[in-house]
């Protein structure tokens, strides 16, 4: 419906009384530009995704060291934005919080540009997008999935078919686990959707996930997308832990 001129009038005064701010430093952002950070974040933005690995010298992206990931290479290849580090706040970090806890569409919409240009990078033909869904306590904590949220605008951008073919029954939330029960819990939480499987069969799929902490759930569902057919799996993510 458009919007009259008393409406826009509104939203201006709304937007000087409640202004944007930054995600990271909660600077004051124009009401006309449609980010979540200031010129300043959006520059440490960029340093994080090209930052060196203190330990071999590698981009973050490609080097995890210390990271006992998809042993078995189930996983055909894994493409992460920025590293996530548990002891310290970051551009990344407080991107990836605010998608999970705060579900600021500015940022689902941001993120998910961002990995677009990524996916672009890496689609080859006959591929689909799927992502793993959340918890069912955290979906009762939230009432949303942001993994969903960003898969579908995902999908949107790059025109790629999107999959809801993985489920999780599970009630623990991963991130209080040590890895060897991260693996049982993957394994007795995650399934795939029979009725899917004409979706995936003899397809790349691009499997998201917003965060990768142990590898332990991308590698379950990458083997729960194999044993269905799929031709290759490739993780896409936000961050992904670094030690």
């Amino acid at each position: 419906m458009k919007k009259t001129k008393l409406s826009k009038t509104f939203d201006f005064i709304k937007s000087l009384l409640y202004p944007t701010k930054c995600v990271n430093c909660k600077a004051r952002i124009m009401p006309d530009v449609y980010l979540p950070l200031c010129p300043e974040c959006l520059k440490e933005w960029e340093n994080e995704k090209n930052a060196l690995c203190p330990t071999c010298g590698q981009k973050i992206i490609s080097c995890w060291c210390g990271i006992d990931d998809d042993k078995d290479r189930i996983i055909d290849k894994e493409i992460h934005l920025v590293a996530y580090y548990k002891s310290r706040f970051t551009v990344g970090k407080n991107l990836i919080l605010r998608c999970k806890y705060k579900f600021d569409e500015v940022c689902l919409d941001f993120v998910a540009t961002e990995l677009s240009k990524r996916v672009f990078e890496i689609t080859k033909d006959n591929t689909v997008l799927c992502y793993v869904p959340r918890s069912r306590v955290n979906l009762l904590k939230t009432g949303l999935d942001q993994s969903y949220e960003i898969c579908k605008r995902l999908s949107k951008i790059t025109g790629l078919e999107f999959c809801m073919c993985l489920v999780n029954k599970g009630n623990t939330e991963q991130k209080r686990l040590t890895f060897k029960q991260r693996e049982r819990n993957a394994v007795r939480n995650f399934s795939f959707d029979k009725n899917k499987r004409e979706s995936v069969k003899g397809k790349n799929v691009i499997l998201f996930d917003d965060l990768v902490t142990s590898g332990a759930t991308v590698t379950r569902c990458a083997i729960l997308l194999k044993r269905n057919y799929a031709k290759s799996v490739c993780v896409l993510s936000i961050g992904k832990t670094a030690r």
